[in-house]
């Protein structure tokens, strides 16, 4: 990720189902209080999982 958020990771999971997977994520922290961080935060992890 290029920038720096300060956010804490409260939860990780994995599920497979069959041959599909899904992880999810509980994420907490200041930040997500604002719209825009929140919006940055989603576009940062949507490109490092297109990557």
């Amino acid at each position: 990720m290029g920038a720096f958020f300060h956010a804490t990771l409260q939860f990780a999971k994995v599920t497979t189902l069959g041959e599909r997977v899904e992880d999810t994520f509980l994420v907490d922290g200041a930040e997500l209080q604002q719209n825009r961080k929140q919006i940055e935060i989603e576009t940062e992890l949507l490109e490092a999982l297109e990557a």
